[in-house]
């Protein structure tokens, strides 16, 4: 892995003019265009370039899952950082669609490793960092992967005292649910704090709403009997059990949602809230007039944020 993501594109075939774009998990996007083998700065806003990232790092590692694979996990931190175990930690990840976690620099990761945190970005099969084996690695039937490797991430972590149990959040979205569902109900002990945004919490439902049939070929459906078994082991809510600890939870879901309907997130917030044996707060975000998130205002984007990032800096015991 490294830390530089770089895309070529054209207006068309035809179109001698060549556009770069490269982006970093520090460096915001920068946009040249090639043209008559004259490179020249086009980018759209002016860079900002903060002082403060010159004392952060980025480290790409692999960590080994329950099968041997290995599993690339990118982490961003300040320089001075001690691993003694009681640094806050947030992890995130995806795993779905082929879709991999390539570099950009984002602000609200920034602003964790700003207030002192480790920032992990896991990228685990179902995702397409490897290649089109990589997705198929966490795909239906092999879907179990996802949240395995996730939870090998988590667990390089500790055991390499970058963080401890007590100081780590996990945070995805959308399908990035199936990820965090299952690793918070396979090892509740593992994790602090599980943020789930729009999340994709009841998989064994998915024949069942308008937007069921656009992920039967991504995940399965229950009229297939070997896929029934996939999307059973995969739906997080049938694995709640009565009276395990589990970590403190904030969902969020939107009522105008038309990928995944916010009774998803409410169904999974209500047995976790009533089956749950810890003193972790299980909460739940509902906003009237969101959809998926990718519709958002600004402002209402960097308000679900902040909530989230204050959520997790206030279970993994940041004093403020």
């Amino acid at each position: 892995m490294v830390s530089f993501n770089i895309v070529l594109s054209k207006k068309g075939l035809n179109n001698p003019e060549l556009y770069i774009t490269a982006r970093g998990w520090l460096t915001p996007s920068k946009r040249c265009q090639f043209s008559g083998n004259t490179l020249v700065e086009k980018d759209l806003n002016p860079n900002f370039i903060a002082k403060e990232l010159n004392d952060i790092v980025v480290e790409e590692i692999e960590v080994a899952s329950h099968d041997g694979e290995k599993i690339p996990l990118s982490l961003i931190h300040k320089k001075s950082l001690k691993k003694d175990g009681n640094t806050a930690t947030m992890m995130d990840g995806y795993g779905s669609y082929g879709v991999s976690m390539v570099p950009f620099f984002s602000l609200r990761r920034l602003l964790w490793v700003m207030e002192g945190g480790v920032y992990a970005i896991a990228h685990v099969r179902g995702g397409g960092e490897k290649g089109d084996a990589w997705h198929k690695g966490g795909f239906k039937s092999t879907k179990s992967n996802t949240w395995k490797d996730f939870i090998s991430c988590g667990e390089y972590l500790i055991d390499n005292k970058y963080t401890s149990a007590n100081k780590l959040a996990i945070w995805s979205g959308s399908a990035g649910g199936i990820m965090i569902g299952n690793s918070i109900t396979e090892k509740p002990d593992l994790f602090k704090a599980a943020i789930v945004e729009f999340g994709y919490m009841n998989p064994l439902r998915s024949d069942n709403w308008p937007n069921g049939a656009n992920n039967v070929k991504e995940f399965g459906s229950v009229k297939d009997s070997i896929e029934f078994q996939s999307l059973k082991e995969m739906d997080a809510y049938y694995h709640i059990k009565k009276g395990e600890k589990y970590p403190a939870t904030l969902l969020t879901a939107g009522l105008n949602d038309p990928r995944l309907p916010a009774w998803f997130s409410v169904k999974f917030a209500a047995k976790i809230q009533a089956y749950n044996n810890s003193k972790n707060p299980n909460l739940l975000l509902i906003d009237s007039e969101s959809g998926h998130g990718t519709d958002d205002t600004k402002i209402k984007e960097y308000e679900r944020y902040a909530n989230i990032l204050s959520f997790a800096f206030w279970q993994t015991g940041q004093p403020e």
